[in-house]
């Protein structure tokens, strides 16, 4: 928290103001907010229809939602977790393993199972 006497004047930065990068595959990005100290990054990706992302692992949380379109997301999945199993199943996403991605299911208990 900031105190009121060096707190900044907030300024508005508009999506459009900020530039995208479009990388030679036609995958386009566009940083919206980074905050390093919390390992927190905000990205706009834009993927033309049919494009395939390679195998790749995160070092953190990843929030996605999908503006427009549709993601077929079923083929990404590894594995499925009940809601207690949800710390057990971060252990397996942050080790070399067969888990890419985990749906967690929150409506039933159980450990982590293969997709």
């Amino acid at each position: 928290m900031v105190s009121l006497e060096h707190a900044r004047e907030a300024i508005l930065i508009e999506r459009d103001d900020v530039p995208e990068v479009t990388l030679p595959d036609g995958f386009t990005l566009q940083l919206l907010h980074v905050n390093l100290s919390n390992n927190l990054w905000i990205v706009r990706s834009r993927f033309h229809p049919g494009f395939c992302i390679d195998t790749h692992y995160h070092t953190g949380t990843v929030y996605a939602f999908t503006e427009s379109g549709e993601l077929r997301w079923q083929g990404l999945v590894t594995g499925k977790v009940g809601i207690d199993g949800v710390p057990d199943a971060f252990d397996h996403l942050l080790q070399p393993n067969i888990h890419i991605k985990v749906i967690i299911e929150p409506w039933r208990f159980g450990a982590l199972q293969a997709g």
